[in-house]
């Protein structure tokens, strides 16, 4: 399964559409879940996490990652 299968996935399971990762906030609950899935299951690097789930510099998804599993 590749990443953008991942992803896509992910978003049906929440109900989310291409326009939410665009308006939606980079550390929605969501984005953060799918980032989370990523880093388990994949070797997605945080830029092309970043760029897909539009969650800005491409340290976020790996620190919001971290901060959640506190």
């Amino acid at each position: 399964m590749n990443w953008e299968r991942i992803v896509f996935g992910a978003m049906i399971e929440e109900c989310k559409t291409n326009m939410d990762l665009e308006t939606d906030k980079n550390i929605a609950y969501w984005k953060v879940k799918i980032a989370r899935e990523l880093r388990k299951s994949t070797t997605a690097s945080n830029i092309w996490m970043s760029q897909c789930l539009k969650m800005g510099h491409p340290n976020y998804p790996s620190n919001l990652v971290n901060e959640y599993k506190s």
